[in-house]
């Protein structure tokens, strides 16, 4: 697909600017003033299910990443999103589903293991999240450690992985 140009490209860019700042209102201002048609570009829909993600609003999140998916199926932001989307609504089997589907092509991904992790661990499949886990520690156990104690959906490991980070295996 061809890049955005101005005035388009500049909107998308400050709505970007304004959700790193973490205000998703400006940045919906910024996204109502792309035009119509520039509005089903893929980098744009990116930027809309971001906007809904940080205004609590899941439904319209998970509408943006299945848009998202059609026009990028084999993009992993563009699935990563709509698993993050289904899990927010509850829907978590249909989010490691999503995964586990592309997981062959992704496979050199640590954001996907991470994901994958969340998910099996909230679905009760611990021995499946540890073993993620365990190869997320290998590439660099210091940032997944952190990372995942700071994870709620992995609070069920949590005591495990405090005690794999004192010398234990």
């Amino acid at each position: 697909m061809k890049p955005l140009r101005p005035p388009d490209s500049l909107h998308l860019q400050a709505a970007r600017g304004w959700l790193e700042l973490e205000n998703h209102v400006e940045a919906g201002k910024e996204l109502e003033e792309i035009t119509p048609r520039a509005r089903a570009h893929p980098e744009v829909v990116l930027v809309r299910w971001a906007f809904h993600t940080y205004a609590g609003n899941s439904r319209a999140a998970l509408d943006t990443a299945s848009e998202l998916v059609r026009l990028r199926p084999h993009d992993l932001v563009a699935r990563l999103g709509l698993s993050i989307s289904l899990h927010e609504l509850k829907r978590t089997k249909e989010a490691l589903d999503n995964l586990l589907a592309v997981e062959d092509k992704f496979s050199d991904s640590a954001l996907l293991y991470f994901d994958l992790a969340r998910y099996e661990c909230q679905l009760g499949r611990l021995d499946d999240a540890r073993a993620r886990l365990r190869l997320l520690f290998e590439v660099d156990r210091r940032l997944f450690k952190e990372l995942a104690l700071s994870e709620p959906d992995l609070e069920p490991l949590w005591k495990e992985i405090r005690l794999r980070g004192k010398g234990r295996k």
